[in-house]
């Protein structure tokens, strides 16, 4: 007599058992859609993918994690006869694993795989993929997660004027901070001193998932800022928490200290000299008048 195993996909197959002490009355039963368990191939499951023990479902984010992180992922499948190639993917990229497979009494495997990978900026936004493949499909089954990477700023710009100003003008300094998840924070420095203007600061998320903050402040200089030097640091929370020194950029400002009108404020910032009235007329009758003149002016 045979006994039919149900193997899903709505697939039964039978097996030879010895009834001979089992009286029948000659009776058979006949069931449709049936095959000797020998020739049949049962599909793989649908993969499952664990990290830390935990299931994490199909397309979920697992993390944040810090550069240098290492991250361990087990994919498993069952049901599979012949016994399924297991394999990781990064993009087209294959990762090395490791696989282990347990065959069951019916002869269909449970084959559990791991990947272990140490992360770094190139996986901002990766998808780990795991695929199961065997003879009773015609593609492969993909399961997969994103990883959720944070990581310092990668660079740092500072940008201001590149001539002279003038003692009583306002200066506009820029810092550009780069590459950051999350988003980097600016801190702006006159010598040691911090500013107390508060600064302008956008931030734009880049299509690698980091993020570039821009922030922007408006100074006044005075002669005493002349050969001064100011500086916009920048970080996050993944080098405050690894204990890394922040992104620091300077920049170098010279000032002219020159008496001017108020009118020619935005004017260039050439010296000149006007007489007042009242003394040009005094000396307007003398022929060569001689003036002491005293000019301040930085730089000497």
């Amino acid at each position: 007599m045979r006994i039919f195993e149900d193997l899903g996909m709505g697939v039964l197959c039978g097996r030879a058992v010895d009834f001979s002490n089992l009286d029948l009355g000659g009776k058979e039963c006949l069931l449709p859609n049936h095959r000797d368990c020998s020739e049949v191939h049962p599909p793989p499951s649908v993969p499952s993918i664990e990290k830390d023990g935990k299931m994490s479902l199909n397309g979920s984010i697992v993390g944040p994690f810090y550069e240098k992180a290492v991250l361990n992922l087990e994919c498993e499948t069952f049901g599979g006869k012949p016994s399924p190639e297991v394999s990781w993917f990064k993009g087209e990229e294959e990762l090395d694993s490791e696989s282990h497979v347990r065959v069951e009494k019916n002869g269909a495997s449970t084959v559990t795989s791991t990947v272990k990978m140490t992360l770094d900026r190139d996986d901002l936004g990766a998808k780990i993929e795991c695929h199961v493949d065997n003879e009773a499909i015609d593609d492969a089954l993909v399961s997969w997660v994103e990883v959720d990477l944070h990581v310092g700023p990668s660079s740092l710009e500072v940008d201001g004027p590149d001539e002279p100003v003038i003692a009583g003008d306002f200066v506009t300094l820029t810092c550009t901070i780069q590459g950051a998840k999350p988003a980097a924070n600016a801190s702006w420095f006159n010598r040691s001193d911090a500013l107390t203007v508060l600064p302008q600061t956008e931030i734009e998320l880049e299509p690698d998932g980091t993020f570039t903050t821009v922030s922007v402040v408006e100074v006044p200089v005075s002669r005493h800022d002349h050969q001064g030097t100011y500086f916009c640091k920048g970080s996050n929370s993944v080098l405050q928490s690894k204990g890394e020194a922040p992104l620091l950029k300077s920049l170098d400002i010279q000032v002219l200290n020159i008496s001017r009108n108020p009118r020619q404020r935005n004017k260039s910032p050439n010296p000149s000299l006007e007489m007042i009235k009242p003394i040009r007329k005094a000396f307007s009758k003398i022929s060569n008048p001689i003036f002491d003149t005293i000019l301040s002016i930085n730089p000497r």
